[in-house]
């Protein structure tokens, strides 16, 4: 039986992570680097930190896990319904958020459910650090999306 497309996607963010831990952050020049156990720090948009020249990053890893194949694009979630119906803010925007930039990652990886899913699957993964404020101030300056 295959669980829901929540438990899913958490699923496939932890594998993702797996892999980062295994093969990005033991080969960037950094101070420290912390994966976030804490659930609380986890809801305020904090999956790693990592301390660079004295200068601390909270980072939310966000991937694009849904194709198999490395694609062209991205979501930036900016609001969803909750099980309630009601409209909440999503993360991009979301002031509660302590997140300081975004880990966009896209994955070529065996043609799998994301339900199977393991380390061993992932081939290649392609990533971009952003720096949350200055897409903030180019979605405004450009778009006014706020």
């Amino acid at each position: 039986m295959k669980t829901n497309f929540f438990n899913r996607d958490l699923h496939a963010e932890s594998i993702l992570g797996e892999f980062l831990d295994c093969y990005l952050y033991p080969n960037i020049h950094a101070q420290s680097v912390e994966r976030i156990d804490d659930k609380g720090l986890q809801y305020e948009g904090v999956d790693i930190e990592v301390i660079i020249n004295n200068q601390n990053y909270f980072i939310d890893e966000k991937g694009y896990l849904s194709r198999p194949t490395i694609q062209n694009t991205f979501v930036l979630e900016l609001s969803y319904l909750n099980c309630k119906g009601e409209r909440k803010e999503g993360w991009l925007f979301n002031p509660n958020k302590i997140t300081t930039h975004y880990l966009l990652c896209w994955a070529d990886r065996d043609d799998v459910d994301l339900d199977d899913l393991t380390i061993d699957n992932l081939h290649l993964v392609e990533a971009i650090l952003v720096n949350r404020a200055k897409l903030h101030t180019y979605l405004w300056n450009r778009y006014q999306l706020n």
